[in-house]
């Protein structure tokens, strides 16, 4: 097993992005008006993981979802280890698998 660290991206700004097919170690804060992330061949194709280690994705404002898997996310706040959105969120083709939320 290989355990790395997940990349911290900040989405600030209205966005849409296309995700390729893969695994991504990842600890996603998007604060955007309005964010899309979309993997590009479904939930089987791409995964955004938090390493065991992080929260995979945080939201503040709407944020939509289509064809990922987030996986095992971390949080110690007791908030939702794979994602937390605290606005309106969609999602389609989503899986949500192996999360931690400890307090």
């Amino acid at each position: 097993m290989t355990v790395r660290a997940p990349a911290l991206i900040t989405a600030s700004t209205l966005g849409s992005f296309a995700v390729c097919p893969g695994t991504y170690y990842v600890s996603i804060t998007a604060s955007a008006t309005t964010l899309t992330i979309q993997g590009q061949y479904g939930s089987g194709e791409t995964v955004l993981s938090g390493g065991g280690s992080k929260r995979t994705l945080y939201s503040t404002r709407s944020l939509a979802l289509e064809g990922l898997t987030l996986a095992d996310g971390y949080t110690s706040t007791g908030n939702g280890g794979n994602l937390y959105s605290s606005s309106t969120f969609s999602a389609s083709d989503v899986v949500i698998q192996d999360g931690t939320a400890a307090k």
